[in-house]
């Protein structure tokens, strides 16, 4: 019985409607003369979103697409089921673990070498997954600025804050201003490193707004991106008045104040990203 061919990337695309057959044929021939793979000249083209890409290739190859921009698509990342230095030195995500099989979202179904040194790495079988190499590369680096906490960094950073929250919430008790000491408490505490990090995590995503919404049992971190708000991290219910504190400490509005709008205005250092949401590096390397 004959096996049945793979369709081809670029047909999938056109069928699709991403791109149409004239730039198409026009890509393929460019694609030829450069050397270049033809996704990867697409996107370079804006033809095509690294996202169409990824959803064309996860058709092409039989694999599952995933949408990072889509908060129950987040959530079933689990950093804690590999090594942190596996993530970041092969910019891949887990997903799921059964037995000795690894579910690992990739960008590259064709990055058979990424997937054998993880295989080697972390003893495991691999199974893939796919989402574009934009929204994988953010992640991880959202990771490595903290802007999600994962496994057992959750429960560390949970019981961290939940011993910080009584210590600050007494600093502003007795404080209706920017005291030197309520400063001090929160400087001393994980509640200045869960601050900075969600308006940092905002600024190098992109986010328009960030939403802090206090839930009957929980808080719930939201980021505005590109029109729609989409969950990032959910906290304990504990640390919502020790969040909100070092926001109005920050933003030198009236600590006391409770009942009315105030307006103020956070300054922050922010490491600057490229668009592919990759560090960018100063002049000394």
């Amino acid at each position: 019985m004959a096996r049945k061919l793979r369709q081809k990337l670029g047909e999938i695309l056109v069928q699709a409607k991403v791109v149409s057959q004239a730039q198409l044929d026009e890509a393929l021939q460019e694609a030829r003369a450069g050397g270049k793979r033809l996704g990867e000249l697409l996107v370079e083209r804006n033809l095509c979103s690294e996202e169409a890409l990824a959803k064309a290739l996860g058709a092409q190859f039989g694999l599952e697409f995933l949408d990072l921009d889509r908060a129950e698509d987040v959530a079933r990342v689990n950093l804690a089921l590999v090594k942190p230095d596996t993530v970041r030195k092969y910019s891949v995500l887990p997903i799921g673990k059964t037995g000795n099989r690894l579910r690992l979202l990739i960008h590259d179904p064709l990055d058979l070498e990424t997937l054998d040194a993880v295989r080697f790495r972390e003893n495991v079988e691999v199974d893939t997954a796919i989402a574009s190499r934009r929204q994988i590369t953010a992640f991880i680096n959202g990771e490595q600025q903290g802007a999600r906490v994962a496994g057992k960094e959750d429960k560390l950073l949970s019981q961290s804050l939940d011993a910080s929250v009584d210590r600050q919430k007494r600093s502003v008790d007795r404080s209706t201003d920017k005291s030197v000491d309520v400063d001090r408490g929160a400087e001393d505490s994980k509640m200045v490193t869960l601050v900075n990090r969600m308006i940092i995590s905002a600024v190098q995503t992109r986010a328009s707004d960030i939403h802090v919404e206090p839930m009957k049992d929980k808080v719930l971190l939201r980021y505005r991106i590109d029109g729609v708000c989409i969950v990032k991290e959910e906290w304990p219910k504990s640390v919502q008045s020790a969040v909100l504190a070092r926001l109005k400490l920050m933003a030198g509005v009236n600590m006391a104040e409770k009942r009315i709008p105030q307006d103020g205005r956070i300054k922050l250092p922010v490491p600057r990203v490229k668009a592919d949401g990759t560090p960018e590096l100063d002049d000394q390397g």
